[in-house]
């Protein structure tokens, strides 16, 4: 009797042991999205929500994937990412053209006239130029093909004739201000942090600064991010924590965008003195409305400059209960 009774002691703490030491089934991990990232200005809310575990506090894990410009879209349609940071909107009309209902835009960025400067013309410290039409018949630096469009897109809503249009070639940054320094081209446009990189060092100086907003529109809503709408809805948990994370970085960049800043340079492997000469994009959280005329300026924009072949329709443009929409 007595070694039934231990038997059955030994059983019973066997099953208590079991029963406390294995693991909660109601505590599953916290669910992973893969975000694409460009190492660009544009990717400045991801990266200081990734710094300051902005993600983890809300309950999310984020891998962040870095793509190479020309794999920016193709990464996401091919899911190896699940969201990606801003892009170039002619290349977001361009897939929505042709795919209507594919895709959401999220993390939507404008240049403001008279704001930070995130993008502009630079010409050589000896240059003679002192404005855009200064440029005419000129040689230009394109840094990809997709800033070419902007080029044209600029140079038409500022009057310029397309007869009188500079020579535009594109050609990697390094290679664009090399351009300008021996003298086979007169100016480039660059993006940021090329172009604080660029004016600090003393052999450039900025020619005209976020043109897109002085001569197009202001803001001027240059771009966003993308998320398959598919994948939005089955996904709609994570993706509501992953934008709050970032509405919360871009409370912080707010606050203070030089420590913000100095989060990018670091994440970008510059000189952290770089980093005070940095503008940066206005980004508007997602509890925020857009106005969607905005962007439609930018679409007509686009029309006129030959780039997109017919208007496109942005209802559905952001997912739902985002960015003002219903």
């Amino acid at each position: 009797m007595k070694r039934l009774w231990i038997s059955g002691a030994v059983v019973l703490l066997i099953l208590v042991t079991v029963i406390f030491l294995r693991p909660n089934q109601s505590e599953s991990p916290p669910p992973e999205l893969k975000v694409g990232v460009l190492k660009h200005e544009s990717s400045l809310p991801i990266y200081v929500a990734d710094e300051l575990g902005l993600f983890a506090h809300a309950g999310i894990s984020v891998q962040l994937v870095e793509v190479p410009p020309g794999d920016h879209m193709p990464a996401l349609i091919s899911k190896r990412v699940d969201i990606l940071s801003p892009t170039s909107f002619p290349v977001l009309f361009g897939v929505m053209g042709k795919n209507p209902g594919l895709l959401y835009a999220v993390f939507p960025g404008a240049e403001v006239a008279n704001g930070p400067t995130v993008y502009g013309f630079i010409v050589s410290k000896d240059s003679r130029a002192s404005g855009l039409n200064d440029l005419r018949g000129k040689v230009l630096m394109s840094i990809n093909p997709y800033t070419k469009m902007n080029i044209q897109t600029i140079l038409s809503s500022a009057g310029i004739p397309k007869e009188e249009w500079p020579e535009i070639k594109v050609a990697a940054r390094e290679t664009a201000l090399k351009a300008i320094s021996d003298g086979q081209a007169d100016a480039a446009i660059m993006d940021q942090p090329a172009l604080a990189v660029a004016v600090a060092s003393g052999d450039y100086r900025l020619l005209e600064a976020n043109p897109r907003a002085k001569y197009i529109g202001t803001p001027y809503w240059s771009g966003s991010g993308a998320v398959l709408t598919q994948n939005w809805r089955d996904k709609k948990a994570s993706f509501a924590k992953l934008m709050y994370a970032i509405d919360e970085a871009i409370k912080e960049i707010n606050r203070d965008p030089n420590a913000a800043h100095k989060i990018l340079a670091k994440r970008l492997g510059l000189d952290q003195g770089i980093a005070n000469q940095m503008g940066g994009y206005y980004f508007p959280t997602s509890i925020e409305t857009v106005d969607l005329a905005g962007i439609e300026a930018t679409v007509g924009a686009l029309v006129n400059a030959g780039l997109l072949d017919q208007p496109i329709g942005l209802k559905g443009f952001f997912p739902p209960s985002t960015y003002g929409t219903p």
